[in-house]
């Protein structure tokens, strides 16, 4: 016999057959709305979890900049007091470095004729992975390079 004339005629099949329907619909709807609910539960963990996250490396590098910040003015004094010697200076620039691990390089520079005897004079340490170089003095007068740097 024909499996559908069956169904047609049994009642049993008939309801069987609408409630395995009325459940698969239901079922639909209900996964169809928890993979929606979830997914934006899930957006907003990872919204939420990456704003912390950047807050939280805002503060670190603010924090950093304020230690190199308050170095540099902690500096100024030495740089003032040593202004009479400037070649004294470059031992400043060095001990800003080693005294603090965030510096990877420090410069001391004059306006153009701070120095007589030095037109453009500066002072420049820098820290390069794995050795510290220096240049330590730029010593140019105006009228032998025929321009400003």
């Amino acid at each position: 016999m024909n499996p559908m004339k069956t169904i047609r005629k049994s009642f049993s099949a008939r309801l069987s057959l609408q409630v395995v329907m009325i459940a698969s619909m239901v079922f639909g709807v209900v996964f169809s709305v928890l993979f929606f609910s979830s997914k934006r539960i899930v957006r907003q963990e990872a919204e939420s979890h990456a704003g912390s996250e950047l807050s939280g490396t805002v503060y670190q590098i603010e924090d950093i900049l304020h230690q190199v910040e308050a170095a540099a003015k902690n500096m100024e004094w030495l740089v003032r007091d040593r202004l009479g010697n400037p070649d004294s200076l470059y031992a400043v620039t060095r001990m800003m470095m080693r005294t603090n691990p965030h510096v990877i390089g420090s410069c001391v520079a004059f306006e153009p004729g701070f120095y007589a005897e030095k037109f453009l004079f500066e002072i420049r340490s820098e820290d390069s992975f794995p050795h510290i170089f220096t240049v330590s003095y730029t010593h140019l007068r105006a009228h032998e390079t025929g321009a400003y740097l």
